[in-house]
C-alpha cells in the first residue's frame, strides 16, 4: 500500500525507477527491477503507467546478473494482470520467458520464468501465443529432463511449475 501511494503521489518516482532499470550499476538495476516488480504486483490504478516498464524489463531478461534476470521475469509476470497484454506481446515477452524457462543456466531464473508464464498464461491473448509456440511440448521435454535426474538428486521446484503450466495450456483450459 505504501509503495502504491508513493508512486501515485510522486509521478517522478516511477520515472526514476524506470531510469534505474538501465543504470550501469548492477545493484541499481537489481533494486529498480525489484521495486518495479513490487509496484506491478500492487498496481491497481497505477497499472497503465507501468506500460513504460515493459520494454525496459524485457531488455533486462538478457542481463548478465541472474538476480536481475529473476527480478525482471517476476515483474513481467506481475504486469500481465494489469491489462498490459498487448505491450507484453509487442516485446515478445511470452517467447522470451519460454526460452528462459527452458534454457536459462540458473535454476532460480528458470523457476521464476515458469511462475511468470503460469500467471501470464491466464490472459487469453498470451495463452494463445504460448499454445502456438508449442510451449506444452517444450515444457514436457524440460519436465522429462528433470525426471531423469539421479534418484538421490533433489527434484527442482520447476518440475511442479512445468506440470501446472502444461495443464493450464491444455485445450480444455483454452479461453
Amino acid at each position: 500500500m505504501a509503495l502504491r501511494g508513493a508512486l501515485q503521489s510522486q509521478a517522478g518516482l516511477l520515472s526514476l525507477l524506470l531510469l534505474g532499470l538501465g543504470d550501469k550499476d548492477p545493484a541499481v538495476r537489481r533494486s529498480a527491477s525489484f521495486a518495479v516488480g513490487n509496484a506491478a504486483y500492487q498496481a491497481g490504478p497505477l497499472g497503465p503507467a507501468l506500460a513504460a516498464a515493459v520494454p525496459c524489463m524485457t531488455q533486462l531478461l538478457g542481463d548478465p546478473q541472474a538476480g536481475i534476470r529473476r527480478n525482471a521475469v517476476s515483474a513481467l509476470g506481475n504486469l500481465g494482470s494489469e491489462g498490459l497484454g498487448e505491450e507484453l506481446l509487442q516485446c515478445q515477452v511470452p517467447q522470451r520467458l519460454l526460452e528462459m524457462a527452458c534454457g536459462d543456466p540458473q535454476p532460480h531464473v528458470k523457476e521464476a520464468a515458469l511462475i511468470a508464464l503460469r500467471s501470464l498464461g491466464q490472459e487469453p491473448c498470451i495463452h494463445q501465443v504460448l499454445v502456438s509456440l508449442g510451449a506444452s511440448e517444450k515444457l514436457a521435454l524440460l519436465s522429462l529432463g528433470n525426471q531423469l535426474l539421479p534418484h538421490n538428486s533433489p527434484r527442482p521446484a520447476s518440475a511442479k511449475h512445468c506440470r501446472k503450466l502444461i495443464h493450464l495450456l491444455r485445450p480444455a483450459h483454452s479461453t
